[in-house]
């Protein structure tokens, strides 16, 4: 998008231009050709006057150029420079594509770095939210070297803006140079000096644009100077009163590391949990998978099933012809003296053969139906399942449309933007060389004390950017120690806190925690048990899964033979009878099929399960079905078997027939017999090959419905089994939710009952600091029971008495007010706890209970897993 319109807009300048250029020709033609006649007899340019621009041009304008004169001068000097003008516009077209080029790769660049820096920002919050008080310092300082680094970058950035302005306004100084040399041989010497003077206006334009930043920018950091030094005296204050608590919290040192250890081990736990509980989703997730590809076997063993059904139905039209045959042969047959008692056996079995080939023909259709229903589930299924899939595709497709888009319509109102700029720029750049061939006579004279003026003043430039590079290196240094300062602090205030805790968890700690302590072994005790009982629970059930597995295997067997008693008894009056019931029964369940859909919330496992149990009724009911149709079918089988070896002894019969009827009649009647005599035996070996290969197609036809009922009896077994599966996941899930919630009940009853210790031993220790002078006089006689309470009872040596007492009432106020506020309530609580296990010498249950009860429960679920056989996803 962006180059079609830069493209646009050059083809409209170029429009402009011609359209320019021809106003010009009509005006004066006779001037434009004593130019170029002029021009023919110098040819001499300045190569090295067109250059290609390295920057955007933004400061061509100058502030201080004069107003623009009357439009009879303006129009003199266009007739001048008519001819030259498109060229020298295409040139400057050109150059400024290649600026707008190189600007948007500066700016890219300039991107990049910014997002290096909010990278560095964000990194640094990270590290020092451990204490607040320092990192805001920090971040303070951060932002302030971010600053001066942008500071830096602009006038770099500039600096190049500013030469590339320069390099510009000479390669125009030069063109107008040379029109002028055309015009008058006379003038060279003073377009040269029109050409330094014009470079000089715009060195001081620069300088004067940049000493107005460099004084901006110096106060700026004159300001962050002050505060540097404001925030470091402040830093020296807090610096003393942190010696002074180190000096107190040196002895907390060896009891905190104690008690760290012991918490990391319940964090590890913890975690241990967390991740199992996450395996445990993710095979979760690896089930569906796996339900998801067994669906698509099953519809495709269904096709497999329709295909053999499509091929019954061949061979049954296969069987009509051939009865057909037989029809025509019995027809052959017949006497018009009327009709003997096989005629019309033969005429009533062959009515019974036409009843049965319709029922035969209805029963296919409603196969036909019910497989065209099918089909419409599945097609239906997947195209839901294509139609969420391009919406995804959509949704994605659409928003990275508009990132897209985003960023094309911000770069071409940057574009549009850089480029309305430059024409305004390119329009008075016309006017200003107009008006300043006229002012550069008068200011010849003034300009060379200018230029020496510019030229110190350069000098000075120069050496103040050194100066302020010292500046910067010099303060990278000072944010160096500073960060080495914070670093040393973190870590006095690590052992202020480590001799704070040592001096408030002495002696008069342990004795109250060994009496609130005293009720967690009996809780223990109680998890211990609750675990046991799930444990045992647990290898229960494992063995009732093994011996419903071994039931549901026998009861396979013992249908199986059932079917096959079933079959040897079948007869063919039965047939018919059955084919009835069947038939109504599959209207029946056809209602019930179409009805089963797939649910919309996919994610919801609620209504996930819910289809699942329905999948399973509609897969038992189908399996139902096709074991009543392979019955069905193997008895019409049967049937038809059983009326083709009928058909053949009918026909020997009649064969025979006719010699015992016609005994006594004359020769001429004798003869007719002989002659169908001889057409029933021609039809009939003509006949044996046909029906020895409809023998083999029965016996093909009863093997593949043998195929078809392993294949039910192996859908119904995976079927029980992902029953049995459902259950057993159901039940881990719901023990593994009661472990859970269990734990996070026992953490938060831990954490209380410590919040009240934590309180008790901040009022004992005002009580000890008020104690303190009645200790000192009597300090071997300070020994009490343990119910008196007091903070002299916990105290093995007489000396160590004053400065616990000391130090606990002088570290009362930082502890409630700098360590609570900051995240360490739970570290304490947890650590005083694993310390009050131990002197009490209970059992942590927590710590080998529950591990072990995970890992009894994993087995479970791999075994599920190998064995697992999805239905429906």
């Amino acid at each position: 998008m962006s180059e079609q319109t830069r493209e646009k807009k050059i083809a409209a300048g170029k429009k402009l231009l011609h359209e320019y250029q021809q106003k010009k020709c009509l005006d004066g033609p006779e001037k434009i050709k004593k130019k170029k006649t002029k021009k023919v007899g110098h040819p001499k340019t300045n190569t090295a006057g067109v250059q290609p621009i390295r920057g955007p041009t933004k400061d061509h304008a100058d502030p201080d150029s004069p107003l623009p004169l009357d439009t009879d001068r303006a129009a003199r000097v266009e007739r001048v420079t008519g001819p030259n003008v498109s060229e020298d516009l295409e040139r400057r077209y050109q150059q400024l594509v290649l600026a707008l080029d190189s600007s948007q790769i500066r700016n890219l660049q300039l991107c990049s770095e910014i997002e290096q820096l909010k990278q560095e920002k964000k990194d640094l919050q990270d590290r020092e939210k451990e204490n607040e008080e320092m990192a805001r310092v920090h971040e303070a300082l951060q932002r302030e070297l971010e600053i001066h680094k942008l500071a830096l970058e602009m006038m770099v950035s500039k600096e190049r803006n500013l030469r590339s302005a320069l390099a510009h306004m000479e390669a125009t100084q030069q063109r107008a140079a040379e029109l002028e040399k055309a015009l008058s041989a006379v003038t060279t010497l003073q377009i040269e000096t029109e050409k330094k003077n014009l470079q000089l206006i715009e060195d001081m334009n620069n300088v004067k644009l940049q000493l107005q930043e460099n004084t901006r920018s110096y106060d700026d950091l004159k300001k962050v100077n002050t505060k540097l030094q404001e925030k470091l005296e402040v830093l020296g204050t807090q610096k003393s009163n942190m010696q002074n608590r180190i000096r107190k919290f040196q002895q907390a040192l060896v009891e905190r590391e104690a008690l760290k250890n012991r918490l990391h081990n319940l964090g590890s736990r913890v975690t241990t949990l967390k991740l199992e509980r996450d395996t445990f989703a993710e095979d979760l997730r690896v089930e569906r998978s796996t339900w998801k590809e067994k669906v698509q076997q099953l519809s495709e063993q269904m096709n497999q099933l329709q295909k053999e059904r499509e091929q019954g139905v061949r061979q049954a039209l296969d069987l009509e012809t051939n009865l057909a045959g037989l029809r025509k042969q019995l027809a052959e047959l017949q006497r018009p003296a009327g009709p003997s008692q096989a005629e019309q056996q033969l005429q009533a079995q062959a009515y019974q053969m036409q009843e049965e080939l319709k029922n035969l023909e209805q029963q296919l259709h409603t196969q036909e139906q019910e497989n065209q229903s099918l089909s419409i589930q599945n097609a239906e299924q997947q195209e839901r399942l294509q139609r969420l899939e391009m919406k995804a595709e959509e949704w994605s497709q659409c928003a990275n449309d508009r990132h897209k888009i985003l960023e094309a319509s911000q770069c071409t109102h940057v574009q549009n933007r850089d480029l309305k700029e430059q024409l305004t720029q390119l329009r008075d750049a016309f006017h200003r060389l107009s008006l300043e061939k006229e002012q550069l006579t008068s200011s010849l004279n003034t300009e060379q004390q200018v230029k020496k003026h510019l030229q110190e003043k350069l000098d000075q430039l120069k050496e103040k950017l050194e100066e302020w590079k010292d500046m910067a290196e010099i303060k990278s240094q000072a944010a160096q120690n500073l960060k080495e300062q914070q670093a040393q602090s973190l870590a006095q205030l690590q052992e202020l806190r480590a001799t704070c805790e040592q001096h408030i968890t002495s002696n008069q700690q342990l004795t109250w925690e060994k009496e609130a302590l005293q009720q967690h072994p009996w809780r223990q005790t109680q998890l211990l048990e609750q675990l046991k009982q799930v444990q045992e629970q647990t290898k229960l059930e494992d063995q009732m899964v093994s011996q419903k597995f071994q039931d549901i295997l026998k009861y396979l067997e013992a249908t199986k033979q059932q079917k096959e008693q079933l079959q040897a008894q079948l007869s063919f009056l039965a047939f018919t009878r059955e084919s009835e019931g069947v038939h109504n029964e599959e209207d029946s369940e056809e209602a019930t099929l179409h009805d089963l859909t797939v649910p919309e919330d996919i994610d919801n496992p609620q209504t996930m399960k819910d289809f699942y149990l329905k999948a399973l009724a509609v897969a038992e009911s189908k399996q139902i079905k096709l074991s009543k149709q392979l019955e069905n079918q193997q008895a019409r089988c049967r049937c038809l078997a059983n009326l083709a070896a009928q058909c053949q002894t009918k026909l020997d019969q009649q064969a025979l027939f006719p010699k015992s009827r016609n005994h006594g009649v004359s020769g001429s009647r004798k003869q007719d017999p002989q002659v169908s005599k001889k057409k029933p035996k021609i039809s009939f070996i003509h006949d044996l090959p046909d029906e020895v290969d409809f023998q083999s197609q029965v016996d093909d036809f009863q093997h593949r419905y043998s195929q078809l009922s392993e294949h039910i009896s192996a859908i119904g077994e995976s079927i029980v089994y992902c029953k049995e599966q459902m259950e057993v996941l159901d039940k881990l899930y719901k023990e593994k939710d009661d472990c859970v919630n269990q734990l996070s009940q026992e953490k938060r009853e831990k954490k209380k009952e410590l919040q009240e210790l934590l309180l008790r031993l901040a009022g004992e220790g005002m009580e000890c600091h008020s104690k303190t002078p009645a200790d000192t006089t009597t300090p071997t006689d300070s020994k009490t029971p343990a119910d008196s309470k007091t903070p002299a009872d916990s105290t093995t040596p007489a000396d160590t008495t004053t400065p616990a007492a000391k130090t606990t009432s002088d570290l009362l106020s930082p502890m409630k007010i700098g360590e609570e506020q900051k995240g360490f309530e739970e570290v304490q609580l947890e650590e005083n706890v694993e310390l009050a296990r131990v002197e009490a010498g209970g059992p942590c249950p927590l710590e080998v209970s529950t591990p072990q009860h995970v890992v009894l429960m994993m087995p479970d679920i791999q075994q599920h897993h190998e064995h697992s056989v999805p239905f429906f996803s």
